[in-house]
């Protein structure tokens, strides 16, 4: 016959399984038949790394995203195409035929509704990235401004990438669609840095070396607006914005170098430290 102290053994094992398999079978099941909308979706259930890594951020880069996030004039004018905008008529000018009318789409800020209508069809839209109506762009809606899929052109239920000299975002050597005006402040040289790196400064010999190499993105991962956005090489995206990331982010950038001092007696020579960049640029 077992003794008592058999018995409390056996409890005690039984207890400490079904306290350890109870939750884990509740979490497998809880929560998956309680359905949000595509607005509410959190990114960061996935993308935790991520997103702890982007609220780490240097206080004034997370800032102006968040602040560009919420500006609904800017964010409509990256989801139709914008090209240039005119705060003193309240209209966005495009270079894409969004409804096939024959000519590019042109919207106009309507106060009373707090629309933008476009002029050919009467079509009313507007891309508000702050969900939940706090008057601050946090946390998955923040993630929606360079990964949200253009919804003006496409169903949106799909991630996309926008790249950091995307052709409304900081611009390429090809393009620089985003207009100042948009913005309060004076954002300018924010808004031309592609453009900027492609001429005689330190870093144009890595921004357009890298501009050359392809990477594995196709440039249908780009919201496209009916032309080949700028920053492409053939049919894929190019590195040239790893030139951003290798500097402006944690993540390693290896790239090779030709070096070449000053040459401090000869009054004319050539004012910079490298001559060349070559070879594969990687980021990882």
């Amino acid at each position: 016959m077992p003794k008592p102290i058999h018995f409390v053994l056996i409890a005690v094992s039984l207890f400490a399984v079904v306290i350890t398999a109870v939750p884990q079978t509740l979490s497998l099941y809880t929560g998956q038949h309680d359905f949000v909308n595509g607005t509410n979706v959190d990114c960061a259930k996935c993308h935790n790394n991520i997103h702890t890594e982007m609220l780490a951020s240097n206080a004034s880069v997370l800032n102006a995203h968040q602040s560009a996030a919420l500006n609904i004039n800017y964010t409509t004018y990256l989801a139709v195409g914008g090209i240039d905008y005119d705060p003193n008529v309240g209209n966005i000018t495009t270079n894409l035929d969004g409804d096939s009318s024959g000519s590019n789409d042109t919207w106009e800020w309507n106060s009373p509704t707090q629309m933008w209508i476009r002029d050919s069809d009467s079509k009313s839209y507007r891309m508000v990235l702050d969900a939940d109506g706090n008057n601050v762009v946090e946390n998955e809606e923040l993630c929606r401004l360079c990964h949200q899929t253009t919804p003006i052109t496409d169903s949106g239920h799909a991630a996309t990438r926008r790249f950091c000299d995307d052709d409304r975002c900081h611009g390429n050597s090809n393009y620089n669609y985003t207009d100042p005006e948009l913005f309060t402040n004076d954002v300018t040289d924010k808004v031309s840095i592609g453009k900027a790196l492609s001429s005689a400064t330190v870093h144009d010999m890595f921004y357009q070396n890298a501009s050359t190499q392809a990477t594995s993105r196709i440039i249908g991962e780009i919201p496209a607006f009916g032309y080949t956005p700028g920053g492409t090489v053939d049919s894929s995206v190019s590195k040239s914005y790893m030139a951003c990331v290798g500097c402006h982010s944690e993540s390693n950038a290896t790239l090779q170098t030709t070096e070449m001092h000053y040459l401090h007696g000869d009054a004319s020579a050539s004012r910079q430290r490298y001559s060349y960049i070559n070879g594969t640029i990687a980021i990882g």
